[in-house]
């Protein structure tokens, strides 16, 4: 084909129009190979192989800066790390921050089949800016659910919290209140998913007594998530409760931050959640040590453990019950059969959220 039209491009091209770029975002690549065409002279055979790298090439730059439609099937890596293409993640929703500019939510699976949100920050992907550009989770997603982007440590050097998420469909805005009357509301978008919606913003850090809300087209609140641990608290175990216990002997509480564990590209514990380990001092026994990473959605702020206590024959002859409680909380009673007991809520050391609770009983 010799002739200088170069409408048979853009007809080639026609296929790949739906994972966009757009014509205009073509131009400049399609102009530089009708050029490059036209200046060497070369024959169809030429021409033709050309047009597969294009292809390639337009929809890998497409993905890279973000300009894909929502529903886009687009190669990436997961949360492996690894440049080389490695999962199909299916674009479930994209906008814009006025703090962290272009984002993007996309979802795939695991080779073990868990269902997965990532989040990337697009600019700062692109600058290979430092700090984290790509986090997310893979597993079972609450209808309100809520990560953080990085640890705290990270947050502090960036000067600002991100947090993001999924809403359910009614939600029409994310909001995140906390001590001193502050105030961040964001629109949540729609997404690939009609029975979800999804949420980013952005926060000062420091924030005290933090909790998240999603409201309605009627401004009706709906959901609260406690989400402190944010902004405040160890990121290495630290201790914060000691005490002892007829059924236990002396007992320690240690606070804090996790880190994102991975294997195979499944990411099963997310960073940057609360954490709380017990460890019981005068039990030489093989659950000496116990714990969890998380927050329980149904009561913001009271988190609880548990783990059984054994005598030196291997019987069980009690239980042990743990975990962090509101800042307003003096004491934490259990009922059964009956008889209810109780255990103060301690106060943490200085900048640690909430107060802490240890109750045995046999």
């Amino acid at each position: 084909m010799t002739t200088d039209d170069d409408s048979w491009l853009y007809t080639a091209l026609a296929p790949a129009r739906r994972l966009e770029p757009t014509d205009a975002e073509l131009a400049p690549v399609t102009e530089r190979v009708a050029r490059s065409r036209r200046r060497r002279r070369r024959g169809r055979r030429t021409v033709a192989l050309a047009v597969p790298a294009l292809l390639v090439g337009a929809t890998a730059a497409a993905a890279a800066t973000g300009l894909v439609s929502v529903g886009s099937v687009i190669p990436g890596d997961g949360f492996s790390g690894d440049e080389r293409p490695v999962v199909k993640e299916t674009v479930l929703v994209s906008g814009v921050d006025e703090e962290v500019g272009r984002w993007r939510m996309t979802g795939f699976s695991t080779a073990q089949k868990a269902d997965c949100l990532k989040l990337t920050l697009l600019e700062r992907a692109a600058r290979r800016a430092p700090g984290p550009a790509v986090s997310g989770y893979c597993g079972g997603l609450m209808p309100f659910s809520e990560f953080g982007h990085g640890r705290r440590a990270a947050a502090m050097a960036r000067g600002e919290v991100i947090l993001f998420g999924t809403a359910p469909a009614a939600a029409r805005t994310v909001e995140l209140s906390g001590d001193g009357g502050v105030r961040v509301s964001v629109q949540t978008h729609s997404g690939v998913d009609a029975s979800r919606r999804y949420w980013l913003l952005t926060a000062p850090t420091r924030l005290r007594d933090a909790e998240l809300h999603w409201r309605d087209r009627r401004d009706r609140a709906g959901g609260t998530l406690d989400v402190s641990h944010r902004f405040a608290g160890p990121s290495a175990r630290t201790v914060v409760a000691t005490g002892s216990t007829p059924a236990a002997g002396r007992w320690q509480l240690l606070a804090y931050e996790s880190r994102r564990l991975s294997a195979d590209g499944d990411v099963y514990s997310p960073e940057g959640l609360p954490c709380i380990e017990l460890r019981l001092l005068d039990r030489a026994q093989v659950n000496a040590r116990s714990g969890y990473c998380g927050i329980q959605r149904r009561t913001p702020g009271f988190t609880r453990g548990q783990s059984r206590l054994y005598r030196a024959t291997g019987k069980v002859s009690g239980l042990i019950m743990f975990g962090r409680a509101p800042a307003r909380a003096d004491a934490v009673e259990v009922s059964s059969g009956g008889r209810t007991i109780s255990a103060p809520a301690r106060p943490a050391p200085a900048g640690i959220p909430g107060r802490f609770w240890v109750l045995a009983r046999p």
